[in-house]
């Protein structure tokens, strides 16, 4: 594996969104989804970012293998995952794969978390 492709593996922003998803809050991967500029998604990413932190410091009733899904994230490769969209997000085509690909991998992530309902 190369040294490109090992920078886009993405695994710190799918599971930031995972864990907000699972929390409820389904928008962040919306939002990400369809930004359809550089400086949109980098926009989101801080708003689901500031999301996550509040969840950190309280995480409330969430399960507790979400709970240490919280505690994996490991911030700096979070945020060498957010320089890379920085750095290569110029070109929209590009940024529109990354952002597909980062939030399709956060709804996998999420759903072994969520319950199925019976009624």
């Amino acid at each position: 594996m190369t040294s490109e492709e090992v920078r886009e593996r993405f695994e710190q922003i799918p599971s930031l969104l995972a864990v907000l998803t699972v929390a409820g809050g389904y928008e962040h991967v919306d939002r990400l989804a369809y930004s359809n500029s550089k400086g949109l998604a980098l926009y989101y990413l801080r708003e689901a970012t500031r999301a996550f932190h509040a969840l950190k410091r309280s995480p409330g009733d969430l399960p507790e293998d979400v709970k240490k899904l919280i505690e994996e994230i490991n911030p700096d490769y979070l945020d060498f995952e957010i320089r890379t969209i920085q750095e290569k997000g110029d070109d929209t085509g590009k940024l529109r794969e990354m952002l597909s690909y980062i939030c399709s991998r956060a709804l996998v992530k999420s759903s072994k978390y969520i319950e199925v309902k019976s009624k």
